[in-house]
C-alpha cells in the first residue's frame, strides 16, 4: 500500500515540475489555431508555449503585436493580454456594451477568466471584474 501511495505521490510532483516547452506553430490544436485565425488574422503567431500552471496544461500563445493569448487544456482561451485594444469579438457581448456605455473614452487592453469571474483591464489602469453571466462585481483602480 505504502508503495502505491508514494508512486502517486511522486507522479504527481513529476507532473506539477514538467518544464515549458516551445512547439512549432504546426502543433497547436486545430480548435485554438482556428480561434486565433478567427480573432487575430493580422498577427501571426510568434510563439507557442505548451507547460503546466500547477496542475493545469496550458497553452501560451504569442503573437506579432505583443498579443498573449492563453489557452487551458479545453483549448478554450482563459485569458487576453495587449499592449492595445483587444478585438470585441473576444468579449463577452454583455461585458463590451457595459465598457462602451460606460468607459467611452477607454478601451480593453486585457482579459482574463476563471471558474468564477471574469476580469478585465483598461487603459486607464482601471480593472473591472464581473461574473461569469457578466454582470459587473468590482471595479479596481
Amino acid at each position: 500500500m505504502r508503495k502505491y501511495f508514494f508512486t502517486a505521490l511522486l507522479s504527481l510532483f513529476l507532473m506539477s515540475c514538467e518544464a515549458e516547452v516551445i512547439v512549432t506553430e504546426q502543433k497547436v490544436p486545430a480548435e485554438i489555431a482556428g480561434y486565433l485565425n478567427d480573432h487575430f488574422p493580422a498577427n501571426p503567431v510568434l510563439q507557442v508555449v505548451k507547460g503546466v500552471d500547477g496542475l493545469k496544461l496550458i497553452y501560451d500563445i504569442t503573437l506579432k503585436d505583443g498579443i498573449v493569448v492563453e489557452f487551458n487544456k479545453n483549448k478554450k482561451v482563459i485569458s487576453i493580454e495587449s499592449t492595445g485594444q483587444l478585438p470585441g469579438s473576444v468579449l463577452p457581448s454583455e461585458i463590451a456594451e457595459f465598457v462602451a456605455a460606460n468607459y467611452p473614452a477607454n478601451y480593453i487592453i486585457a482579459w482574463e477568466k476563471d471558474s468564477r469571474n471574469q476580469q478585465l483591464k483598461l487603459d486607464n489602469g482601471l480593472e473591472l471584474e464581473f461574473n461569469r453571466k457578466g454582470e459587473l462585481l468590482r471595479i479596481d483602480s
